[in-house]
């Protein structure tokens, strides 16, 4: 909803991807930044190790 600009919105999104370098997240992270009119401004993502231990991925996406 690009009209409301000042409306927090929210996508939530659960896949399997590889680690370190998540490569299908970046597929979709580029497909939206080239084909959809809305702004990503943060992207969180988690994961969980060979421990399953639930992990937070840090300084992976550069956004802006």
């Amino acid at each position: 909803m690009p009209d409301y600009t000042n409306i927090i919105q929210e996508f939530v999104w659960q896949y399997n991807d590889r680690q370190p370098n998540f490569p299908r997240t970046h597929r979709f992270l580029n497909f939206w930044h080239e084909e959809i009119e809305a702004v990503i401004e943060t992207v969180n993502l988690t994961f969980t190790d060979k421990d399953d231990r639930v992990r937070i991925a840090k300084g992976i996406f550069d956004i802006g």
